[in-house]
């Protein structure tokens, strides 16, 4: 009877080491730095949640929060909430469906590449992974392999570089959505500038799209003349006036002030 019951004993504890191994685990950063890890999905925070439900490796809700999974299974979750996915719930800007810019859907994500296909160029579309080591300033950031990358259709103006609010504050925002992470890049007409850099659509996952997301932010402005990259010219337009009215990053009046030492 003893044998049986010590049998029984390794049974079960064998099964609960088995679900304790087999239990998915929920992991979060605080914007103060501060580390959270659980198996129970009562402990998340409401804004995470929510998105247990999705049954995809990756997903980033319009507002810029989101997760990706591990090869376990296991989530990260993030939140990548910006000003103007912020401002663009009270006034969404015309004709662009939703908080444009900070999310772009996989069908959308195909719509772009079919359209790279009919344009007829070889490649179309020549989409590259890379992941982002650093953030160089305001329009230019570095991958692993060296290379340094800037976007297409968008700049972040010189005169409010160096030492600025907005600059610092797009660098940082930057950083938060990019750094250490793999982005996907789709390259214009042109696929190089005059100093070197890759010229890219870029995007984190398959749902951020940054070039429109920094201009909606004030984070950069509509880089017009000089370039056969015109893709997207209509949408950063009308992002870009939609974060002129909202006051946003470098469209506020006190964007162009140094930062506090």
């Amino acid at each position: 009877m003893k044998r049986k019951m010590r049998t029984l004993g390794l049974v079960i504890a064998l099964l609960f080491i088995s679900s304790v191994s087999l239990a998915v685990m929920y992991t979060w950063t605080d914007p103060d730095g501060s580390y959270h890890a659980t198996d129970r999905t009562d402990k998340l925070p409401r804004k995470y949640r929510d998105l247990v439900r999705y049954d995809l490796d990756h997903y980033t809700t319009p507002a810029g929060i989101g997760f990706d999974k591990d090869e376990k299974g296991n989530f990260i979750f993030y939140d990548h909430a910006s000003p103007g996915a912020a401002a663009a719930k009270r006034t969404p800007p015309p004709d662009v469906p939703g908080p444009p810019g900070s999310a772009v859907t996989p069908q959308q994500f195909q719509e772009i590449q079919l359209r790279y296909h009919a344009s007829g160029l070889d490649p179309r579309p020549q989409i590259n992974e890379g992941k982002v080591k650093r953030i160089i300033s305001g329009d230019t950031f570095e991958l692993d392999d060296g290379q340094k990358v800037t976007y297409v259709g968008i700049e972040f103006p010189d005169e409010l570089k160096g030492d600025t609010k907005v600059h610092k504050d797009s660098v940082e925002y930057q950083k938060k959505i990019m750094q250490g992470r793999t982005v996907n890049l789709i390259y214009g007409l042109q696929k190089t500038d005059e100093k070197g850099r890759l010229m890219a659509y870029v995007f984190v996952g398959k749902d951020m799209f940054v070039n429109a997301d920094l201009v909606m932010n004030g984070y950069a402005r509509v880089k017009t003349g000089g370039s056969p990259n015109t893709e997207y010219t209509k949408l950063f337009l009308r992002l870009q006036d939609f974060a002129k009215r909202s006051m946003l990053g470098m469209w506020d009046a006190g964007s162009a002030a140094p930062t506090q030492k």
